[in-house]
Parts: C-alpha cells; structure tokens; sequence
C-alpha cells in the first residue's frame, strides 16, 4: 500500500513539475520578446534622430558651399538630398571633407539598423519556437509516462538556454551600438575658434 503511495506521489510531483517548468518557460520568453522589442525600438528611434540630424547637416553643407541653388536644395526630399550629395565629385565643394564624413556616417547608421534587425529577427524565430514548444508539449503531461517528460523537459531546457543566449547576444548588440557622431561639432569648434580668434587681432 505504502509503495503504491509514494509511486503516485512521485508522478503527481513530476507531473507538476512538468506543467510549472513548460508554463514559466513560455512566460519567460514571451516577457522577454517584449524586453527585446522595447530596446530595438527605443534604438530604432534614436538611429532615426541621427538620420534626421545628418539630412539636417547634408543641407547646411549645400547651402554653405554657395554654389547649387538655394530654392531647389530647400524643396529636396530627404532622400533626394542623399542622392545628390552621393553624386558630388571631389574638389567641387569646398569642405568635401567633412560632407564625406556625413555620408559616411550616414552609411554606418544604416549599417547599424541592418544588424540590428539581422539579429532581432534571429532571436524572435528561436523565442518563438521555444514558447510554441512550450504550449504544445505543455497538456501532454498527464499523459505522458515519466521518463519521456524528463527527457523534453532536457530538450526544452538546453533549447531555451540557447534560445536565451542568442537574445541576450541581440539585446548586446541592439545596446552596444552607439549613437554617431555629429559633424556639426566640428562646425561649432570651427566657429569658436574663428570667433577666439577674430577677437585676439581685435585686441
């Protein structure tokens, strides 16, 4: 009698264990699908911001150099203003240097964004299939006998580690891409320096 006790003790014991273990990972990984998203979005904006800034930039080294007309430069599109600066040949514009460098950062951002979304589509697919694994093998458990749930439970858990470090990697990824630096700074220390100056020979 005893024996036949502590038996159907054991597999109610492992039976709970194998609901609360599948059920906290599907949780788990749908809070942290959220997490993910919340900082690829909060990125996204501030890579937008730096695009909008440097199309800001484009335009005041058009407008500075003196040279392309002041009307059509102000009614370009964002992406038409890209394209044209693209297209302007060495030795043209006077600061060709530092419009060179708006471009290329300009390239970097856009580089950043496709890594970033290169990544978070990656871990979404692996969350995904953990959090679906986890609901489908989830009312299998009174069914199934005991050493099969120990075995998915294994799977399931090696899976989610793996799934896990893949998002963690995305969300590094996602945090460590810094925002670019704007060239306008190299504009104000210019003008500072100009202004320091012009000061001293008034002196």
């Amino acid at each position: 009698m005893l024996p036949s006790i502590l038996f159907a003790y054991e597999q109610t014991k492992m039976t709970q264990g194998y609901f609360y273990t599948l059920s906290a990972i599907a949780q788990a990984f749908a809070a942290i699908v959220a997490l993910n998203a919340v900082f690829v979005v909060y990125k996204f904006q501030l890579l937008k911001n730096h695009r909008n800034e440097l199309f800001v930039q484009l335009r005041q080294l058009l407008l500075r150099e003196g040279k392309f007309p002041t009307v059509e430069i102000e009614n370009m599109t964002d992406e038409e203003i890209l394209s044209f600066s693209r297209g302007v040949k060495d030795g043209y514009v006077n600061i060709v240097k530092r419009f060179k460098e708006t471009i290329m950062a300009f390239d970097q951002n856009k580089s950043i964004s496709e890594n970033i979304t290169k990544w978070l589509k990656i871990s979404l697919k692996f969350n995904v299939v953990t959090i679906m694994l986890s609901l489908i093998l989830l009312p299998w458990g009174g069914l199934l006998p005991d050493y099969l749930k120990s075995i998915i439970l294994i799977e399931i858990l090696f899976f989610s580690l793996f799934s896990l470090l893949i998002t963690v990697n995305a969300i590094l990824i996602t945090l460590e891409s810094g925002n670019l630096p704007l060239i306008s700074g190299i504009f104000n220390q210019k003008s500072g320096k100009s202004k320091n100056q012009g000061g001293r020979k008034a002196k």
